[in-house]
């Protein structure tokens, strides 16, 4: 095992680290095993690129060789991902996001934010509520109110959670938590309902540090999200 430094915060970590323990940087994606009992979001991919190249300022050649160093991804396959990543930004000018969240890109400026690499940049203006969700019960307290229920938008975007959420909710001592998810409540009425998911093990004690991690970047991610609304 050698040690490297942290892009980001400069830590010396481990180079089989599959991300910083500091501050979160993911290292190398080759470093992930499948294996274990870890659930890998799909938005993984699509944060590190929009991270990459924003921090790169959109220059390409930049950012293809940045992105290759940290993925192991061959030239080729990391040109593909930031040239489709700068084409989808292309039409829009005006969406220059500086912070990327589970893989949802903020551009605290212009009031705009996109989910994923492929997602449509949604104004702030179009969001009616953020609300944090664990096991399919919301935790967030609404500042505008809901478009739907709550038990409404549990029941959509986890339906066995909800009624399993419902129930453990009222025993005490329940501390093991499946999922967290941030849902975003718009006035579009063709996706009335957002979902994004937090990166977290499976059956997480609610006094873990992946437990404290995942509920943190969930916050961050409500607040940015709820500061687009201002």
């Amino acid at each position: 095992m050698a040690l490297i430094k942290c892009p980001e915060c400069g830590r010396e970590i481990s180079d089989k680290a599959v991300s910083c323990p500091g501050c979160g940087y993911p290292i190398s994606f080759s470093n992930l095993d499948t294996t274990n009992d870890i659930s890998i979001s799909e938005n993984s991919i699509d944060s590190l690129v929009a991270d990459v190249v924003s921090r790169n300022n959109y220059k390409k050649v930049q950012a293809i060789k940045e992105l290759t160093t940290l993925t192991g991804k061959s030239l080729s396959e990391c040109k593909n991902l930031v040239d489709t990543y700068c084409s989808s930004h292309s039409n829009n000018n005006t969406f220059k996001p500086k912070k990327v969240i589970e893989g949802v890109s903020i551009d605290a400026i212009n009031k705009k934010w996109q989910k994923g690499l492929f997602g449509p940049v949604r104004n702030g203006s179009e969001i009616a509520d953020v609300n944090i969700y664990e096991n399919g019960s919301s935790l967030s307290n609404t500042r505008t109110g809901s478009m739907l229920g709550r038990a409404a938008i549990g029941a959509i975007i986890n339906p066995v959670g909800a009624a399993v959420g419902a129930v453990t909710a009222k025993r005490k001592g329940v501390d093991l938590i499946n999922s967290i998810q941030v849902v975003v409540s718009t006035t579009d009425p063709n996706e009335p309902t957002i979902t994004i998911d937090i990166k977290m093990s499976k059956k997480t004690k609610k006094d873990s540090k992946d437990y404290s991690k995942a509920i943190s970047k969930a916050r961050e991610l409500e607040a940015a999200l709820k500061a687009l609304t201002f």
